[in-house]
């Protein structure tokens, strides 16, 4: 895969094509941007370069490359969410004894390659042991090695850690981009504009999007079994639920608890699926409710959605959305998935606040809205 398959991200290749071109690779990069944009093709792409059999590498196609390609490359090493061996589930951070790992290995020569390269995705994801033991690493760096992290939200690592990588960011694709590639890969043109629309300028997102349930990552081209039926399906269970929470019978209280249900609560990737199109859903709702036209992504549902806005209206719909941004930053700490669910819908049922009637009477008598003005200024008048 040459740099040339990395849509969109032309500043970036450029930035490590030059860094490769000069032979003044920094010990550590962080590779930071929105999900689903290709810092992980980026990264893979970056150690296939500095391996690569040719100068003018990544070729693709030599035994390093291909290897890269496979993880099975002696001299580059991915360090990422592993199943735990207790529970048998996927962990939802980095821990110490990766970080350690990940020490030993680089303090080795490389085998075959020039360099010994770590990958760490999602570095945002260290939990503290892991992210002060890897900041020892980064202070006394081994000489021929590469440590590339990749994480969404920069600023959540240690500043330490930050402070000591040279950053790369990586920027979203416009929605026609996105829907330019996907066409290219097979999609219908319907089903290209709603995946485009709905991923926020991400192709790989987009792409996971429009793949068969199953299929792996990484596999190109999209097929009429697309997940986006049942993508169709749970966002239309979502939408119901908000409608029913904020304008459908019974007591708030029960309409709560009922409309939670559809969260899915028990099933952690299908509440969190649910729970991010809930507050797409909103955000579009508010969108509406503040005058603005149908957003591309909800261009399907025009008449529900103006629905959910005239139940909401703007303050109730804002009020909701910034409930849910908050929720969401909670989600790495194991919340009750129940209690989220509830805690979003009861904004929905939550009135606004009510607005002061204005005074009556001439202004003289009226309480000051704020403190009085001084009568005078610094020169006097």
């Amino acid at each position: 895969m040459p740099w040339s398959d990395l849509a969109g991200q032309e500043r970036s290749v450029s930035t490590l094509r030059r860094a490769i071109a000069e032979d003044r690779l920094h010990h550590a990069f962080l590779f930071h941007g929105p999900e689903g944009i290709g810092k992980k093709t980026a990264a893979r792409l970056f150690a296939q370069a500095l391996q690569c059999a040719s100068d003018a590498g990544p070729c693709g196609v030599c035994s390093a490359c291909r290897r890269i390609a496979a993880s099975t490359h002696p001299d580059v090493l991915e360090v990422g969410l592993e199943v735990s061996e207790s529970t048998g589930r996927p962990r939802q951070e980095i821990v110490i004894e990766q970080v350690r790992g990940l020490g030993r290995f680089l303090a080795f020569r490389p085998l075959e390659g020039r360099r010994r390269i770590a990958i760490v995705d999602p570095a945002d994801r260290m939990n503290p042991a892991a992210a002060n033991a890897f900041l020892k690493t980064l202070e006394e760096p081994p000489g021929a090695s590469v440590i590339v992290l990749i994480a969404i939200n920069a600023a959540t690592l240690l500043e330490t850690i930050r402070s000591r990588c040279r950053p790369v960011r990586f920027v979203p694709l416009p929605a026609e981009r996105v829907e330019e590639l996907l066409r290219r890969a097979g999609a219908e043109e319907k089903d290209a504009r709603l995946a485009a629309a709905l991923t926020g300028g991400a192709p790989g997102k987009a792409m996971r999007l429009l793949m068969p349930a199953g299929q792996p990552e990484g596999r190109s081209g999209v097929t009429e079994t697309s997940v986006l039926s049942v993508f169709r399906e749970r966002r239309g269970r979502v939408l119901d639920a908000l409608l029913e929470t904020s304008s459908g019978s019974g007591g708030p209280g029960t309409r709560v608890i009922r409309a939670a249900e559809s969260f899915s609560p028990k099933n952690a990737e299908e509440f969190l699926a649910c729970f991010e199109l809930a507050e797409a859903l909103l955000r579009d709702a508010l969108i509406v409710s503040a005058g603005g036209g149908t957003p591309a992504a909800s261009a399907d549902e025009p008449e529900r959605i103006g629905r959910l806005a005239r139940g909401l209206g703007e303050q109730r719909a804002a009020a909701a959305v910034a409930t849910a941004g908050r929720i969401r930053g909670d989600f790495r700490m194991n919340v009750n998935r129940q209690l989220a669910a509830e805690s979003l819908l009861m904004e929905l049922v939550t009135p606004p606040p009510a607005v002061s009637a204005p005074q009556e009477g001439p202004p003289a008598e009226r309480a000051p809205s704020r403190a009085p003005r001084s009568t005078g200024t610094a020169g006097g008048e």
